[in-house]
């Protein structure tokens, strides 16, 4: 619990308070031990002439000296620093020192410095590999240590610690052959390189508010602080100042350059905050203070519905709890990253993670238990949750996800991850991407779920799958190709009618069948290859046509069945045709909701063939022939022909005119025995 409230701590900094400057006395010491580098601070590293004479030509930190030339080699000349002499300078009497300052950082490690251009703020000087050159780096990262050792009048040897420098060039020296005074790595010994340090006596100017620069580790649970420039003498403490109502924050001692911090939890649906100040002095001359603000995020607020969930979603992602109510696991993105999750009541939500979570979840998955760590978001305009610990809950196998009844233009983004499904939907394709429309909403066709095959514009489909919205389009996604189905319908063409005759064609995949609704006062006969058929009953497998003989009468609905193939001809005539008594098909009006009826059509790939398919509506069109569904109907219902023989007419094969026997299916008989066979298109028994 401890570790959890540590993390939920943020941090703000602000600066408060300045500082006045006061007197101070500046002097610049020789180094002569290695300690005095190793303990850090500012210096001045030069070449001297001659031996203690405290004279020496100094490597300039400036931006001089950071542009000489297009390798960063470090010059110490004026000007573009290229080969002249800069000249010398008297360290017990020198003043202005800006442009020679180099900082050492304080080193732990025996024997070694990193060092850096100007006042903590510059490039690092560094020699990595087997360069023959000291280079300025911008990060101390690509910084070389060195190794010091130190010889007579205080002359200090500085030896790259690169791992592959080998005999290569490794040390630093100041180099003056050829009037150019640089530094750079020889393999000789280094000559006359000296170190003078700053010192500070009375208050220094430059240690000021600005100099006082503060992070904060939120994983150790503690305010770090660095000093930069510091001097001897200085000394930081931390106080708590305002905000700790219930002594909810509490410090511990200054440590090192942090400050320990400890906290309660907090159970309340408000955020906490409390300002530590952080005081640096010195010489009780120079007090710096900055003001740090410590929050604690307010608990996590609890969830127990998905449409809650919905309702407190933000596009940005808030730490929650989430009370998972037996919902079930509705879909699993091929790559495993979105779980999708439904209540079976029409709502929502993916669980996301940038792995793959499919040997976590399964789909039928029922989750159960409290989730008391994750994150809520509004992605895209659906609830994304992340972060979520599986081991919080409950998982347990063989759940059932049930279709929501949602119609199509209602679905929102609290309805992602319900299974959903709507028919007689028109494809259109943009771009390579498959829209399902019913005139009025479209479905995108995603394949996240299962990579389907192509849809084909025009089509007319029935479609089933996991709900998801994202923004402002409606996406359906598919879960295998058991959710895709392929209606055609069974009127192709508007007849034609000129004169005494009415034309009609019909699609290859019909088989020469299609419907007709005769509304008018005229009676039509028929080609010789042609029969007409009303509706008489209906099963729940079966519609059972019969043949209305001589032709097609006036105002019927009927089907016609051309076995020469298109197109069917109708002709008008005077003869008797009486109309059936009962024909159970039927004609919509525009507009009309007819619920769940069977429509004449084919199925490519279903293997069921012509026949009645289930069809579904809330508005037809005008003119759409169907019958009622019968109770406990399937989706499919095939021909059942007068003389209770019941057939499949399964594609053009079956309809052939070649004198051949063929069998119910379609298929060739070579040896017909007794039974019911198919030739040149008609119904012929063999006793």
């Amino acid at each position: 619990m401890k570790k959890l409230l540590l993390k939920s701590l943020l941090l703000l900094c602000a600066l408060v308070v300045g500082s006045a400057n006061v007197w101070a006395a500046v002097t610049w010491e020789r180094v002569t031990s290695i300690s005095t580098l190793r303990n850090g601070g500012t210096f001045i590293l030069g070449y001297e002439g001659t031996a203690n004479s405290g004279v020496i030509i100094p490597l300039r930190t400036d931006a001089c000296a950071a542009t000489t030339s297009a390798n960063g080699m470090l010059y110490s000349g004026t000007g573009t620093g290229t080969t002249s002499n800069n000249g010398t300078i008297n360290m017990s009497s020198i003043e202005e020192t800006t442009n020679y300052e180099l900082y050492i950082s304080a080193s732990t490690i025996d024997n070694a410095i990193n060092m850096q251009m100007g006042n903590n703020t510059g490039n690092y000087i560094g020699c990595p590999n087997s360069k023959n050159t000291a280079k300025l780096y911008t990060s101390a990262s690509e910084n070389t240590a060195y190794t010091l050792t130190v010889g007579a009048n205080d002359v200090f040897t500085l030896e790259c610690k690169a791992a592959d420098t080998g005999s290569k060039y490794k040390y630093l020296k100041f180099n003056n052959s050829s009037g150019s005074y640089r530094y750079c790595n020889y393999s000789s010994t280094p000559e006359k390189i000296v170190f003078y340090k700053k010192v500070v006596s009375g208050n220094d100017p430059s240690i000021s508010a600005s100099n006082v620069n503060l992070a904060y580790d939120a994983t150790a649970g503690s305010i770090s602080f660095s000093v930069t420039n510091p001097v001897d003498g200085g000394a930081m403490t931390a106080a708590i100042t305002a905000g700790n109502e219930g002594s909810w924050l509490s410090l511990g001692s200054v440590s090192g350059t942090t400050v320990p911090l400890t906290s309660s939890a907090n159970s309340e649906t408000t955020q906490r905050t409390a300002t530590v100040r952080l005081t640096y002095t010195y010489n009780t001359t120079l007090t710096v203070t900055k003001d740090v603000t410590v929050t604690q995020a307010a608990a996590p607020v609890l969830y127990t519905t998905i449409p809650a969930l919905f309702a407190g979603a933000t596009t940005t992602a808030t730490d929650v709890k989430i009370t998972f109510n037996n919902w079930v696991v509705s879909g699993i993105s091929t790559n495993g990253k979105n779980v999708f999750v439904t209540d079976n009541n029409k709502n929502g939500f993916v669980i996301y993670s940038n792995t793959d979570q499919s040997s976590t979840y399964a789909v039928g998955d029922i989750l159960s238990g409290t989730a008391i760590s994750c994150k809520l978001q509004l992605y895209n305009g659906f609830v994304e949750i992340t972060d979520l610990d599986a081991s919080d809950l409950t998982i347990t196998e063989g759940g059932t996800v049930s279709e929501a009844n949602i119609d199509m233009a209602d679905l929102a983004g609290v309805n992602t991850g319900a299974l959903v499904s709507y028919d007689n939907l028109t494809c259109s394709v943009n771009n390579s991407k498959y829209y399902l429309s019913d005139g009025t909403t479209t479905l995108q066709v995603y394949n996240t779920l299962y990579a389907f095959e192509a849809l084909e514009a025009g089509k007319i489909y029935n479609i089933k799958g996991i709900y998801q919205q994202y923004n402002s389009t409606k996406e359906i996604l598919p879960r295998s190709a058991a959710d895709i189905e392929e209606v055609i319908p069974a009127e192709p063409s508007t007849p034609v009618v000129s004169g005494n005759t009415v034309t009609l064609t019909t699609t290859a995949n019909m088989a020469g069948w299609r419907t007709y609704n005769n509304n008018t006062t005229k009676k039509y006969s028929l080609e010789s290859d042609t029969k007409a058929y009303y509706a008489s009953t209906t099963g729940s497998s079966t519609v059972t046509l019969q043949e209305i003989s001589g032709g097609v009468p006036a105002n019927t609905i009927v089907i016609l069945h051309k076995t020469g193939g298109t197109p069917i001809v109708l002709t008008e005539t005077s003869a008797v045709i009486d109309a059936p008594g009962s024909n159970l098909l039927l004609a919509s009006t525009a507009g009309q909701n007819l619920g769940k009826v069977f429509r004449l059509g084919y199925k490519s790939g279903s293997g069921k063939g012509v026949g009645f398919y289930s069809y579904t509506t809330t508005s037809a069109p005008a003119g759409i022939i169907y019958v009622a569904a019968p109770s406990a109907a399937r989706d499919f219902l095939e021909f059942a022909f007068g003389d209770d023989e019941t057939t499949g007419v399964n594609e053009m094969k079956a309809q052939k005119v070649d004198g051949q026997f063929y069998d119910l299916q379609g298929r060739k008989v070579a040896n017909p025995t007794k039974g019911l066979y198919i030739v040149n298109g008609k119904k012929m028994v063999i006793k």
